[in-house]
């Protein structure tokens, strides 16, 4: 098992260069990278210069790969993401082609399953989902890519559509049973894993090898799970960590390899220091996996001091400074930069 970034929930959308700077400087050995995003960068400016950073950092692996693969679309939507899978692909080989640079850089693509739709009945809906999961799953193949699918359990999101659909991990378990593709797995994040009625045994009905990635979020402690939002998705450690501990302990017992992701909502960090809550996130992991008996106890962790809350006019100061910085992959980030929500 080994420690993945997702930047989107520290608040650094679209700036692949801090990303990195961040991972690299907190321990982190992979980070989370929005292939759909890369691919329109690259239609703009070319595949060398949307992927420059991601191929120097030699070191870094694309921990999880997420892409928005519209299995509810058109067929017109969705071939053209089937489509933008030969850019995804480029930008795979030049990673992995980058002399001594980590083994298996890339190698698990993730999608949230939309948990609605306003066309198709539920049955209808499976199926177009079981037989588009399979094309690209063959796809992907091809460059031995993995593809997990997550759920999206928060009601909020299928709230006022006319078709629900899979919103639970039973249903899901029962899509990824249907496709039967060796190479399509599941995506579990604690939370909506709670929040979709999760259990160990969904875990092992799958088994280990069906585990593309795992992102640990802690819930708040008594949660209504019926209307939590997901502005509520905490820290691991700072709320209800019975998920996260349980789910990594099965991991560890297992013979997991994949990546641990903290998923905390960004929400959560306003007016923060990024690399303060960056690495209590990185601390934040490696303390599920001493509970659980998959690393020793570390003598000591080196602790960056929490900043204080700025003022009305730090915070207006930060604000214009994020809107100015819409691009950030021209600057390196400050350490004193905070996490805007």
């Amino acid at each position: 098992m080994f420690k993945n970034l997702d930047g989107e929930c520290f608040g650094i959308v679209g700036r692949q260069n801090e990303v990195i700077e961040f991972a690299l400087s907190n321990g982190y050995s992979s980070v989370s990278v929005d292939f759909s995003d890369l691919c329109s960068r690259a239609a703009a400016s070319g595949v060398d210069f949307a992927a420059r950073y991601l191929v120097s950092a030699k070191m870094l692996k694309v921990g999880v790969g997420r892409m928005n693969i519209r299995f509810h679309g058109t067929d017109e939507e969705f071939n053209a993401d089937i489509e933008s899978l030969n850019t995804v692909f480029e930008i795979v080989d030049a990673m992995r082609n980058v002399e001594n640079g980590a083994d298996g850089r890339v190698e698990r693509i993730a999608v949230s399953i939309q948990p609605y739709s306003n066309t198709l009945a539920y049955h209808e809906n499976f199926e177009q989902h079981r037989t588009r999961i399979g094309q690209v799953a063959e796809k992907l193949a091809e460059k031995s890519i993995q593809l997990g699918l997550e759920v999206q359990a928060a009601a909020s999101r299928r709230e006022g559509k006319e078709y629900e659909f899979i919103y639970q991990v039973e249903g899901m378990v029962s899509l990824i049973k249907a496709v039967a593709a060796e190479n399509v797995g599941l995506v579990v994040n604690t939370w909506d894993w709670i929040v979709g009625g999760g259990t160990l045994e969904h875990l092992t009905e799958l088994g280990v090898g069906k585990m593309v990635s795992v992102t640990l979020t802690d819930l708040p402690a008594d949660a209504d799970l019926a209307t939590l939002a997901t502005t509520e998705r905490l820290l691991p450690g700072t709320g209800d960590s019975s998920a996260a501990n349980s789910v990594c302990g099965w991991l560890h017992e297992n013979g997991y390899t994949g990546p641990l992701t903290p998923g905390p909502s960004s929400s959560r960090f306003s007016g923060s220091s990024r690399d303060a809550v960056i690495h209590k996130a990185a601390n934040s992991i490696d303390d599920i996996l001493i509970a659980v008996g998959a690393i020793e106890p570390v003598a000591s962790k080196i602790e960056i001091p929490a900043e204080p809350e700025p003022s009305e006019g730090e915070a207006a100061e930060g604000e214009a400074a994020e809107g100015e910085a819409a691009e950030g992959d021209a600057a390196a980030p400050e350490k004193s930069e905070k996490v805007s929500s």
